[in-house]
């Protein structure tokens, strides 16, 4: 299988989501899945200007695949580090996430960005 096949459309579903994951992983516990996460979230009224389309394809398409994965132990990591963690650090720990459930993110990262990067220079 070439990488073109591997690549989904889901990383636009979570353009921009580092509020939204912090009331995301608030709402969350442990044995919540992406289903039940849609209907505290919905009844919450933490996302009040988002319609229950947006939060549900937000929630099924880049929280869960981005934090529910593995016995969803990106999430427990984030709940158990999120209130020692400096801001920065908790949003490179969900670019992390996200370019590992984003094959197409993850891709780019690794075979464009650091190649052509002045960081990396020797």
């Amino acid at each position: 299988m070439t990488d073109a096949l591997k690549y989904t459309t889901r990383l636009q579903a979570g353009l921009g989501l580092i509020p939204e994951t912090l009331k995301l992983l608030a709402a969350w516990a442990p044995g919540v899945t992406g289903q039940d996460l849609l209907k505290v979230a919905l009844a919450s009224g933490e996302f009040p200007t988002m319609t229950a389309r947006r939060l549900r394809n937000l929630i099924i398409e880049a929280f869960c695949p981005r934090y529910l994965v593995d016995g969803a132990a990106p999430a427990r990591l984030l709940k158990a580090v999120l209130a020692s963690l400096p801001k920065d650090d908790f949003r490179a720990l969900c670019f992390i996430f996200t370019a590992r459930a984003n094959l197409i993110l993850g891709d780019f990262v690794r075979h464009v960005y650091w190649p052509n990067s002045d960081c990396c220079a020797g």
